[in-house]
């Protein structure tokens, strides 16, 4: 069974790769996990930040 790879090694894994964060997304993230969300609830969150609504 594999194990998430936690913050610090996709922090790295993103920069060998040249991913960046907008200021946008970090601010969301961190918004986010100062509420203490986590996992499946973190991600569920960020991505109802990022997409558009119907009728806007």
């Amino acid at each position: 069974m594999t194990k998430p790879l936690g913050k610090g090694k996709a922090a790295k894994f993103a920069k060998v790769e040249g991913v960046t964060t907008s200021s946008k997304a970090a601010k969301t993230l961190k918004t986010y996990s100062d509420r203490g969300l986590k996992g499946d609830a973190l991600r569920s969150a960020i991505t109802g930040t990022f997409t558009n609504k119907k009728g806007k």
